[in-house]
């Protein structure tokens, strides 16, 4: 997307900054005074993605019809709205959106993050989606196995997008794990 040409009617617009890191131009969301939070989803510029989760998770956090998307949805094992649909629409609309995201995906390789993944000391909380079908949750369960400290929560009944599913729930989730770390 081109931004700010593109970020009108984006969910939480307020909350959002470009941050150029050579090769990829990041779409960040940054709110709250709150224990800081990575949240990834997708080609990791997802943020729209999280327009439910975030208000529930942080009520400091200020805070939109289409078909052709709903088959790719679906695929995911997810339900959601028609207001996230046309999100899901209007970047797969987009070219450069597109571009980009097949440019990254294409030069992936994650020999050198599988290999360092016992290196991490820090907590690590990974959430699935219980009916995911486009990660399964038994990649994730494989990942913990190699890292140190490492849990994995389900949300059965949902998918990939579960987070997009039941906001609320996934806010809830996360809440309950920094409460205990």
């Amino acid at each position: 997307m081109r931004w700010p040409k593109d970020a009108r009617g984006w969910p939480m617009v307020d909350l959002s900054r470009i941050v150029l890191h050579r090769p990829h131009r990041w779409h960040v969301q940054a709110g709250s005074s709150g224990p800081t939070l990575l949240l990834i989803h997708g080609a990791g510029g997802a943020t729209q993605s999280w327009r439910g989760l975030m208000p529930a998770a942080d009520a400091d956090t200020s805070r939109g019809r289409c078909r052709s998307a709903r088959p790719r949805v679906r695929g995911t094992g997810s339900q959601i709205d028609d207001a996230g649909i046309a999100l899901y629409l209007r970047l797969a609309s987009d070219r450069g959106h597109v571009d980009a995201t097949l440019t990254m995906t294409s030069q992936w390789n994650l020999d050198g993050l599988l290999a360092r993944l016992p290196q991490i000391a820090r907590p690590v909380t990974l959430i699935v989606g219980g009916k995911d079908g486009a990660v399964p949750p038994k990649t994730s369960q494989d990942a913990a196995t190699v890292l140190p400290d490492c849990k994995v929560l389900s949300l059965p009944g949902l998918g990939h997008l579960a987070h997009e599913e039941n906001p609320a729930q996934g806010a809830a989730l996360i809440l309950e794990t920094l409460q205990k770390s």
